[in-house]
């Protein structure tokens, strides 16, 4: 599990669930938030790799080649005062929805980096625990 955001100033966090060696997977897991220090350029790739996007996004309810199971989530893009929130799949595999996810996968991947990069702020325990 990862989450993350970014402000037009460059700044902004990545969380990820952290497990110690030997939790169970069948428990919740703790979260650590690493805040990314602002450097518009981290804002410029991002929006750079998000132009990839088409529009509309393909909606994977319309998928003829579907996985069960698989990881999904919603991608939130706020400008000004319009949210726009597009739903994924990755248990589509209609090839025209995949280069949908790789754009997607591609966001995430540069999000992590910056991420990772960043100290941890916080942990929150987790969920329940």
């Amino acid at each position: 599990m990862a989450s993350w955001r970014i402000l037009p100033n460059g700044g902004g966090s990545w969380a990820e669930a952290v497990r110690a060696d030997g939790d169970p997977l069948n428990q919740p897991a703790a979260t650590e938030w690493h805040e990314i220090a602002p450097d518009k350029a981290n804002y410029a790739a991002l929006v750079a790799i998000l132009a990839g996007l088409p529009n509309p996004a393909p909606d994977f309810h319309a998928c003829t080649n579907f996985m069960t199971d698989a990881p999904y989530g919603t991608l939130c893009l706020t400008k000004g005062a319009t949210t726009t929130k597009i739903a994924w799949n990755s248990g589509c595999m209609d090839e025209e929805y995949r280069a949908f996810l790789d754009v997607l996968k591609a966001a995430d991947q540069h999000m992590k980096a910056l991420g990772e990069a960043a100290p941890v702020s916080r942990t929150e325990p987790p969920a329940g625990g």
